[in-house]
């Protein structure tokens, strides 16, 4: 990691989500003031809701900020899995009813069949990222790059101009849409949130060198390129 100082222990569940929102905050604001408009991605799950909830009621000229998903489930949002469903509930409302939403499903058959289309809506999006949240899962995934998936095995996710990639992964239900690592990337800061035991110790693990196939959270460990800041909150 490249600035270990960068790696913050809350002392609460409340505490984390307080300081996250306020750094993200902070970034969508230094994007306002230097652009005139910011973006953000956003991961879906339960670890996000609060800082999303958090983010709703936070003063910012929304109707300048532009939102998407680091990853989606191949579903619509009528159904209970939707990323986009979330991001609608629990930040879409209050002060940042006004932001521009970007959803990554398209109505395609498939993810595969929906990659293009998805391609071309984040051709047009504003990068870069002002901030990106990330979550990580306990087999230390980010978004919906999965270990041991192909797009990890033959450098897709890492390639340049290739925004997202479809993946079905054998751990998770549905097929999904994920932002690639070099779209991740493409970020001036990037913000990831850890909570409990077992995801701090995976996370241990993650910050020794060894094969992003494993644990594809290296992939934004052991980078220089975008700034990362690490929470880590008790469950």
């Amino acid at each position: 990691m490249k600035n270990p100082e960068e790696l913050h222990r809350c002392q609460s569940l409340a505490d984390c989500v307080a300081q996250v929102t306020q750094r993200m905050a902070a970034s969508v604001q230094a994007g306002l003031d230097a652009h005139g408009t910011a973006s953000l991605a956003v991961a879906g799950g339960r670890t996000p809701i609060p800082i999303l909830e958090a983010l709703a009621i936070t003063p910012l000229n929304w109707s300048r900020v532009s939102i998407t998903l680091t990853d989606e489930r191949w579903v619509d949002e009528q159904h209970r899995d939707s990323n986009a469903a979330l991001v609608r509930r629990h930040l879409l409302h209050d002060d940042a009813a006004s932001a521009r939403f970007v959803p990554l499903f398209n109505g395609a058959e498939s993810a595969v069949d929906g990659t293009a289309d998805c391609q071309a809506t984040l051709a047009d999006f504003p990068l870069p990222f002002d901030v990106v949240l990330l979550g990580m899962g306990e087999d230390g995934h980010i978004a919906s790059l999965f270990p041991g998936i192909n797009a990890l095995a033959d450098g897709a996710a890492d390639e340049p101009g290739r925004h997202c990639i479809a993946v079905t992964p054998s751990t998770a239900p549905h097929e999904r849409m994920s932002l690639t690592v070099s779209m991740l990337l493409r970020a001036r800061l990037l913000v990831l949130m850890v909570t409990g035991e077992r995801k701090w110790e995976v996370l241990q693990q993650a910050l020794q060198p060894g094969p992003a196939m494993d644990l594809p959270v290296r992939t934004v460990l052991h980078q220089t390129t975008a700034p990362l800041a690490i929470y880590w909150a008790p469950a």
